[in-house]
């Protein structure tokens, strides 16, 4: 694992919202979707929201299932869809892979929304 991180290359596992299996690929229809969760969360809305606004529109997560506050939450406190490379909670450089929004973006929504969302 610590060679794929010096390498730049995406953690291996479950396919994240946005990519490929691979992460190396984006999947655009998905893509147009995080970068709208990310857009609508920085300007204050909630995770239970965008959440049920997903599920009425009938959009489901990379596994087939409905979203929750959690898998709304879980690719705004990742790095990977900035394409920053993490390993063991250290940002390492830039990933291998394309990134979905801004750096910054995702620096924001990781310390959270200043008296917004939670």
């Amino acid at each position: 694992m610590q060679d794929r991180a010096r390498e730049g290359k995406p953690q291996g596992g479950v396919r994240r919202f946005g990519y490929t299996k691979d992460g190396m690929t984006i999947v655009e229809d998905e893509a147009e979707i995080v970068r709208e969760v990310f857009d609508r969360y920085l300007k204050g809305e909630g995770a239970a929201p965008i959440a049920k606004d997903l599920h009425i529109r009938g959009i489901l997560t990379a596994g087939g299932k409905a979203w929750t506050s959690g898998t709304v939450r879980a690719p705004l406190d990742s790095r990977h869809v900035a394409g920053i490379r993490m390993h063991q909670g250290e940002e390492i450089g830039l990933g291998s892979w394309p990134a979905l929004i801004d750096a910054g973006a995702a620096r924001v929504s990781v310390g959270g929304v200043p008296g917004g969302a939670q």
